[in-house]
């Protein structure tokens, strides 16, 4: 192949690679992404305890990244979220605390709907996990908000509403421990309002790694509630997870649910957020 031709086919890639080819084009007309949480694979217990108390510069294994405080957001913005759990699952005060504090510090103000939250009653069809179909079912049936997917083809993902549902775990999936329904483009996500917490999953995953479980649930309540506002690095339409053990986008791990009362985003995920459709 001569220069000429060379230098037309690295053109030509570079062109396909900043197209914004799109995985959902708009909430009317969207196949929307689920973007899953994982728990990190190949961890022994007692490498996990350890990794715990050796936070230190000395273990290569371990990226240690300074988080200064970020600068509050310029504009005011607001939302609210909606949480439906099944029987047995509760959401944490504290952790709905925690990120109502977090968020505050950048100006962005979220309300917990209590009012419409509901207990759903546990059910034998929940045994194996909730699947899509029942996720889907209770949202229809439980989710109070303008953003109920009844009220439109597709659901609706940029009204400043969020619903969540606290449940057991992902049928068919051990591995995954909450996800969210998203539509972006092929390089960026824009938002999600339809969001699982796979709460009994994660509460055995705790017991088993000696992790408070209110920890679990805090990492996978501000992952998923991140990708709600846009937060994630999409390579070739595919989540990034961060590779900092201690960001919440980090798969879930003792090292992120173990910092109690300091789960963060990192600056490489914070500014990847979308807050245009939350304005105040």
């Amino acid at each position: 192949m001569n220069q000429k031709a060379v230098s037309l086919a690295i053109i030509i890639l570079f062109a396909f690679s900043i197209m914004p080819l799109t995985f959902a084009v708009d909430a009317q007309t969207a196949n929307p992404v689920k973007l899953t949480q994982e728990i990190a694979s190949g961890e022994a217990l007692s490498d996990s305890i350890n990794i715990l108390l050796a936070k230190t510069p000395s273990n290569p294994d371990i990226p240690i990244v300074a988080q200064g405080k970020p600068a509050p957001q310029p504009q005011s913005y607001s939302l609210t979220i909606e949480i439906d759990y099944i029987e047995g699952h509760l959401p944490t005060q504290s952790v709905k605390d925690y990120m109502v504090a977090y968020y505050a510090q950048q100006n962005i103000k979220i309300t917990f709907d209590t009012t419409n939250s509901e207990m759903i009653p546990m059910s034998s069809a929940f045994s194996n996990g909730v699947s899509d179909d029942e996720f889907w079912a209770l949202e229809a049936q439980y989710n109070d908000g303008l953003d109920n997917a009844a009220n439109s083809a597709d659901g609706e993902y940029y009204l400043p509403l969020k619903w969540v549902l606290f449940g057991t775990s992902v049928e068919g999936s051990s591995n995954t421990v909450g996800y969210t329904y998203c539509v972006g483009t092929f390089r960026d996500l824009l938002a999600g309002n339809y969001i699982y917490i796979a709460d009994g999953a994660a509460d055995q995953w705790a017991g088993v790694n000696e992790v408070p479980q209110y920890g679990a649930e805090a990492v996978l309540l501000m992952h998923e509630f991140g990708h709600s506002i846009g937060i994630c690095t999409v390579r070739a339409g595919s989540e990034v997870y961060c590779s900092n053990y201690y960001c919440v986008m980090s798969y879930l791990r003792p090292e992120n649910a173990g910092k109690i009362n300091s789960w963060y985003y990192c600056s490489t995920h914070w500014k990847t957020k979308n807050l245009s459709y939350y304005v105040a």
